[in-house]
């Protein structure tokens, strides 16, 4: 998670297949390398894992994505595509991951603030670093 201050988007997916907790590494970097983003910048707070019957039945699985204000407009058009739902698929097989997207959900962006301030942020060169503390 970063350490400056951003409202995460919010998602949801259903995923069929092979899906289990033990995957969550795997579909972490699977949506990061279908996004083009670090795998550092997602978490999956919400994972149903209430299918005991069957494993493959589908999972609803919640992720947060943690992205600059100037990003969230493109990487939410993203993923409410078809063509993030078809690139997930691939990269989930990358991870040897046998599962399918069957659906995923709206963006949502969270209005409050996750962290407190930590100090200046500057960004330079392309990373952000904290100047101030």
């Amino acid at each position: 998670r970063p350490i400056f201050n951003v409202r995460p988007l919010q998602s949801s997916m259903v995923l069929n297949g092979d899906v289990t907790k033990d995957n969550l590494d795997g579909i972490i970097r699977s949506i990061a390398a279908a996004l083009g983003v670090d795998p550092s910048l997602i978490e999956i707070p919400g994972f149903d894992a209430r299918r005991q019957s069957s494993r493959r039945a589908p999972v609803s699985i919640t992720f947060r994505l943690f992205v600059d204000a100037d990003k969230q407009n493109a990487i939410s058009a993203l993923i409410e595509s078809e063509y993030f739902s078809n690139n997930l698929a691939m990269e989930l097989g990358r991870q040897n991951i046998q599962a399918s997207v069957a659906s995923t959900g709206k963006i949502q962006i969270s209005t409050v603030q996750e962290d407190t301030a930590v100090g200046i942020i500057s960004l330079v060169g392309g990373t952000y670093w904290v100047v101030d503390c």
